[in-house]
This record gives C-alpha cells, sequence and structure tokens, in this order.
C-alpha cells in the first residue's frame, strides 16, 4: 500500500518539515535539550540553563506553528515571512536572557501564561480578521482530534518499542539501561509527536467553511455524557449556594476553583456541539446554550463574593488574581453571548488569550498586584505588632508571642519564593543579596525563607487549641531554640537523657554509669518528679511540674519554640550538680478536669562533680 510505503512516509514528512520548518527545528532542539539534562549529574547551574532554553523552545515551537497558518492563510510573501520568524527569533532569545539567573515561580507562572496564550493563538490565527464561525470551529474540531491521535499513536509506539527493548534486554542478554526508556520517550514525545501531529494541520483552511462535517462520536459524547455531567455538577453548585444563603456562612477556599472548573468545562462542552445548535433535530442546544449563560451569572457572584472575603482578609496574591480576572471573563463570555447578536465562538479563545497577557504582563498584571498588596499588608502588620523602627524591622530577642507572627513569616516566605529576597529588602539594614550569597553551600544552595527567618527572630506557632484527641485532650509542645552550641566548660560529663510517661502508668527507671560511681533515677508520672541517686547515699530530683505550669501561663497552652534557658532544670546533692538542659517537652492537656500529662522530656544532662 502506498500509505505503508517508506516514500510515501518520507515524502509527507517533507511536506510537513516544508510547511513548518521553524516549528520542527524548535521540536528537535528541544528534545535535545531534554536529552541532556539526562547526562547532568546533580551539576545545577548547567541545568538551570537548560531549562531556560527549553522553555524558550517550547514557546518558540508554538508561536512559529501559530505564525505558520497564519501566513499560509493570508499568502503572505516569502520576505514577509521571512521578517515574521526573524521578529519572533529575535523575542525567543530577549525571553531567554530575560529570565533570572536563579528559576523562581513567578519566571515559571509567566511561561504557563506564554505558553497558554500561545496554544491559544494557534487556536486562532488563521481567523483573525475572518468572521467564518464554520470554518473557525471545523479548523479546531480538526486540531483537537488530531491532539488525541497523535497522543495515541506515540503512547502506542513507545509502548511496542520499549516492549522490543525490554525482550532484546531479556533474550540476547545485553543490558539495556533504564535510561534508554526514559530517551525513547523524549524523542518519540518531543519530535514524533509533533511530526505527527503538524503533519495533520489543516492545509486548505480557507475552504474549511464550506465543510458540514461532524463526527458522529463527538456529538454522543458531547450531547450524552459531557452535557449532562456539566448539568449536574452546576446543581450541585446550586444546591451549595442556597446552603450559603441559608446559613450566611459564606465560602472560603476551594469553592472558587470549583466554580472556574465547572464553568470553562461547561463552555468547552458547549462549543464542541457549537455547529448543532441551529439544527432543527438539535433545537434543545441553542435553548440550552442561553440557559447555561443565565445559570452562570449567580455562579459568578458567588466566585465573586468568596473570592472577595479572602482578599479582604489576607490580601491578593497571584492565585487569587488568576480567579478574579477569570470570574471577569466569565462574566464578559456570559453578557457577550446573552446579548449579542454576532455570537462568534472565536471570542471565546481571543479574549481569554488577551485575559493571559493581562494577568501575566500588563500594567496592572498579576505579580505587580500581588506583591503591591501583600507588602502593604506586611508593613501594617509590623507596624502593629511593634516590629518597625523608621522602616526596619526590629528584630524578635524575647520569647513573648506576637500576635501576628504566623501571618509575618508566611508573607515574607510567599515574598521570597515568588519575588525574590530583595522584595522585602525595603524592611532590612542589612544587604539580604549579599547576605544570602555568604551563606551559599558547596552545591550552590542557601534556604533564604530561613536564613530570613533567623534574621528576624520570628518562628511559628502552632495552635492545638482546637485540635483536640479523641479522648478529650489537646496536645502542647515546647522545644528549645538549639541555634547556639551548648556549652559544657565547667562541667565533668554529659550524657543524652530522657524520660516519658508509659499507658501502663509504671514509672521511667534510668541508669548512669560514671567512673566508679552510678547515677541512677527513677521518673514518677504521678508527681511529675525525677528522683536521682548518687552512689548510695546521695539523692535530689528534678521537679518538672513548677517549669510546666510556668510555660503553659505564658505561652496559652500552645506550640512554641522558646528560648534554651527556658527549658532547663538544676539540682544538686550533697557530691554533685545536675542541670538538665530540655530540648523538647511535650504533653496533653484534658479539658474535663484542666490536668496535664507529660508524655516525654529529652535533653541532656550536665554533671559537675563537687570538690
Amino acid at each position: 500500500m502506498k500509505f505503508l510505503s517508506l516514500q510515501h512516509l518520507t515524502k509527507q514528512a517533507s511536506v510537513t518539515f516544508r510547511r513548518f520548518p521553524m516549528a520542527m527545528l524548535c521540536a528537535i532542539a528541544g528534545s535535545c535539550c531534554i536529552l541532556l539534562t539526562t547526562n547532568l549529574n546533580n551539576d545545577e547551574i548547567k541545568s538551570q540553563h537548560l531549562v531556560q532554553m527549553i522553555l524558550t523552545i517550547v514557546l518558540g515551537m508554538v508561536s512559529f506553528t501559530a505564525l505558520a497558518v497564519f501566513t499560509a492563510r493570508y499568502s503572505m510573501r516569502k520576505t514577509t515571512i521571512l521578517f515574521f520568524n526573524i521578529a519572533l527569533l529575535l523575542l525567543m532569545i530577549f525571553y531567554f536572557y530575560s529570565l533570572p539567573e536563579k528559576f523562581t515561580v513567578k519566571a515559571f507562572a509567566q511561561f504557563v501564561i506564554l505558553a497558554i496564550a500561545a496554544h491559544l493563538g494557534v487556536s486562532f490565527a488563521p481567523y483573525l480578521v475572518n468572521t467564518e464561525v464554520n470554518g473557525f470551529w471545523q479548523y479546531n474540531k480538526t486540531i483537537f482530534i488530531r491532539i488525541l491521535t497523535s497522543a495515541l499513536y506515540t503512547t502506542v509506539l513507545f509502548v511496542g518499542l520499549s516492549l522490543a527493548l525490554l525482550a532484546i534486554d531479556n533474550l540476547f542478554v545485553v543490558h539495556i539501561g533504564d535510561k534508554i526508556y526514559l530517551r525513547l520517550w523524549i524523542i518519540l514525545a518531543g519530535i514524533f509527536n509533533t511530526w505527527f501531529f503538524l503533519a495533520g494541520m489543516p492545509n486548505k483552511i480557507a475552504e474549511l467553511q464550506l465543510v458540514n462535517d461532524y463526527p458522529k462520536g463527538l456529538r454522543i459524547f458531547t450531547s450524552f455524557v459531557l452535557l449532562p455531567l456539566v448539568t449536574i455538577y452546576l446543581l450541585i453548585l446550586y444546591v451549595y449556594t442556597a446552603k450559603i444563603l441559608m446559613t450566611s456562612n459564606w465560602p472560603r477556599g476551594w469553592v472558587s476553583y470549583l466554580v472556574i472548573g465547572f464553568s470553562t468545562s461547561g463552555i468547552l462542552a458547549l462549543l464542541l456541539v457549537w455547529p448543532l445548535r441551529d439544527d432543527d433535530k438539535y433545537k434543545w442546544i441553542h435553548t440550552y446554550t442561553r440557559g447555561f449563560f443565565i445559570a452562570l451569572l449567580p455562579l459568578i457572584a458567588l466566585l465573586a463574593f468568596s473570592i472577595g472575603r479572602r482578599v479582604k482578609d489576607y490580601g491578593i496574591t497571584e492565585n487569587r488574581y488568576f480567579v478574579i480576572i477569570l470570574a471577569c471573563w466569565l462574566l464578559l463570555n456570559a453578557f457577550y453571548f446573552l446579548f449579542s447578536r454576532l455570537k462568534n465562538i472565536k471570542f471565546i479563545p481571543m479574549t481569554l488569550f488577551f485575559t493571559a497577557l493581562i494577568s501575566g504582563f500588563g500594567p496592572l498584571n498579576s505579580f505587580q498586584v500581588s506583591k503591591h498588596s501583600q507588602l502593604n499588608r506586611l508593613t501594617l502588620l509590623l507596624s502593629n505588632n511593634g516590629l518597625l523602627k523608621n522602616g526596619k524591622f526590629i528584630k524578635k530577642e524575647n520569647v513573648e508571642a506576637i500576635k501576628d507572627e504566623n501571618e509575618i513569616l508566611s508573607i515574607m516566605n510567599y515574598m521570597v519564593d515568588v519575588h525574590g529576597v530583595s522584595s522585602v529588602q525595603q524592611f532590612f539594614s542589612v544587604n539580604l543579596d549579599s547576605l544570602m550569597k555568604s551563606k551559599l553551600t558547596a552545591e550552590n544552595y542557601v534556604n533564604e525563607s530561613y536564613e530570613l527567618q533567623k534574621l528576624t527572630g520570628l518562628s511559628y506557632v502552632n495552635d492545638y487549641e482546637n485540635d483536640e484527641r479523641l479522648d478529650g485532650g489537646i496536645d502542647f509542645s515546647y522545644s528549645a531554640n538549639r541555634e547556639n552550641l551548648l556549652k559544657v566548660s565547667g562541667y565533668d560529663y554529659t550524657f543524652p537523657f530522657m524520660v516519658y510517661s508509659s499507658d501502663n502508668k509504671e514509672d521511667y527507671i534510668g541508669r548512669e554509669q560514671l567512673a566508679d560511681t552510678s547515677f541512677e533515677w527513677k521518673y514518677s508520672a504521678d508527681n511529675w518528679t525525677v528522683n536521682i541517686a548518687y552512689g548510695a547515699n546521695d539523692h535530689f530530683n528534678f521537679e518538672l511540674r513548677p517549669l510546666l505550669d510556668s510555660l503553659q501561663k505564658m505561652y496559652s497552652k500552645k506550640k512554641y519554640q522558646v528560648l534554651s534557658d527556658e527549658l532547663v532544670l538544676e539540682t544538686e546533692g550533697n557530691k554533685i550538680i545536675a542541670r538538665w538542659q530540655i530540648y523538647g517537652l511535650q504533653g496533653v492537656i484534658y479539658k474535663a478536669d484542666n490536668t496535664l500529662r507529660l508524655s516525654s522530656a529529652d535533653g541532656v544532662i550536665l554533671i559537675k562533680i563537687k570538690n
């Protein structure tokens, strides 16, 4: 058969390469870069550069595909095509050199935004100045089906070749390393999949307006599976909205993503059956379309109230910004399809394309707005907690609880992770960039959030007040800040020391040999006392209850990291002086009778022999 001949396949591959030369070169170059990463052994600098190169090439590959179909659709001259290709290549170079040396959350988010915009550009590039609704739908239907077909062919080919390699490995005792399978997948997914997909891209795009083909399988799937599912979930959201109105308990968190997810799924379902809306056999689709957008309006209001509460309490972050702008996009599309006479489905990807660019790179992009919002919140929290003087942070020197300690640290960590450590430089006199460089390890790694936390003297406080156990108890825990080394000068012996309470109420007994004399102890859970015997006649105690009572009053039954000196017990007998430096103290408080139970206490014992 001609279709299966090597000559025919070579010819088809050649035609595809000539149609999309730059996109194919990007696919090959990107695959080679990914293959190179499999040979790097923890070389962070080279890996970083390769990742930046890969991301740039991926964007270029999709963008060159959009450019190719755009120039072909309008039969542009070769010189014009060359100009556009050079311009796009220069933009790729600019993007590559604009990436930060250390890859950040912001850089990755901007890549995702650009990738989404580039893919959307492919969907409407040939119809940028045309109003051919049917041709636009047929074009994207072909792309959609080709994506699924390419994924299927690539997966089947990978499985088949992998089994062949596995057979060779076992039958001929030829050692085939695990990396071979990874590299095979990279080549197939990066080069074959791209080549096969581009080979199926519509060629005579101008003629698609006259095509009336509608796949029966797509109609059945959308009409009898996807649309009913969307309806069910929208009804669930309506019931949830009714519950909110009755209980006045406004939603928080994931309900925003739920509304957006099902709203966009509903829009996708309507796009898939769009050509059938004017068919007399499927008049219900026309009614469903209008009803869907009407039903969407209350959900958008729910979304607005939900995200509004989060913004009011915690300010704007990138995620909340995206929810807000997507809510605006949904509202815009609902109004368009309810009140516009044109109702061109090209409106959906084009508005989403510009929404993505505005959110990532406009004057009011998500990163700038979020950064400004969180800096304002941080300034206010620091001022309210007395941690600012002349605009600079005052390091916390004591262990007394600060009301907004967790929130302050959370904002700082967010700023460092997303915007870099320089984003909070205004609050510190020390140069943070220089400080972080001085902390670099041999692996060129520094935990910037941890170093910043040490600089502030703040620590996270985990509140267990609402975490009741099944037995009615509430856990508490205190740990010593062990940033500095323990001083042992002036003592003769030191050894690890721990006591714990067992469920069977038995006393905890231990023994340590110090030169020719034994050091024995017994912990009694009933009176929280460690009874110590040094030799035969020297007896003294460590009293834990007064220490724990003091900590409970000072820290309100929460988990705290305290100064080392706050977790020290000292006692002495006739022959020795003993100091117990406690590192961790855990227990349970029972609300019913306000009793305390010590679970464990661990640390080290320091012993000094009296002269």
